[in-house]
C-alpha cells in the first residue's frame, strides 16, 4: 500500500513540476558543434537526453531513489506506479496533442528504471521480492 501511495505522489509531483522545468530546459540551444550531428531526425536525441532528461528524468530519478531508500519501498513497484501516475497527471491536467510525447516517455521510463535499479542494488533487495 505504501508503494502505491508513494508512486502516486511521485507521479503527481513529476507531472506538475515536469512541464515547468521542461519549459526552461527547452530553451537550451543545440551547440553549433552538435548541429551537424543532430540533423535529419537526430534532434530527437537532444530532446530526450537534454530537454526531457532535465525536466522529468531528474525529478523522477531523485524521488524514486529517495522513497525506495528512506521509506524502504519496493523500487520496481514504486517506479511503475510513478510512471503511470505521471502520465495520467499529464493527460488530465496538460491535455494537448503532445501528451504522449515519445521523447518524454523514453526519458521518464529510463530514469525511473535506472533509479529503481540503483536503489535495489544499494539496498540489496532481490528481484523476486
Amino acid at each position: 500500500m505504501k508503494n502505491i501511495i508513494a508512486g502516486i505522489i511521485i507521479g503527481l509531483v513529476a507531472g506538475y513540476l515536469g512541464p515547468l522545468i521542461t519549459g526552461y530546459s527547452a530553451a537550451i540551444a543545440i551547440p553549433e558543434a552538435f548541429r551537424a550531428l543532430l540533423s535529419d531526425g537526430g534532434a530527437v536525441l537532444w530532446e530526450v537526453f537534454v530537454v526531457h532528461l532535465i525536466g522529468y528524468g531528474l525529478i523522477v530519478f531523485t524521488l524514486i531513489f529517495l522513497a525506495s531508500r528512506l521509506i524502504k519501498l519496493h523500487p520496481w513497484a514504486t517506479a511503475a506506479i510513478a510512471i503511470i501516475a505521471c502520465e495520467a497527471t499529464l493527460y488530465f491536467f496538460h491535455t494537448s496533442e503532445y501528451t504522449l510525447h515519445i521523447p518524454h516517455i523514453i526519458a521518464l521510463v529510463f530514469c525511473a528504471l535506472l533509479s529503481a535499479s540503483f536503489s535495489r542494488k544499494s539496498a540489496n533487495i532481490s528481484p523476486a521480492v
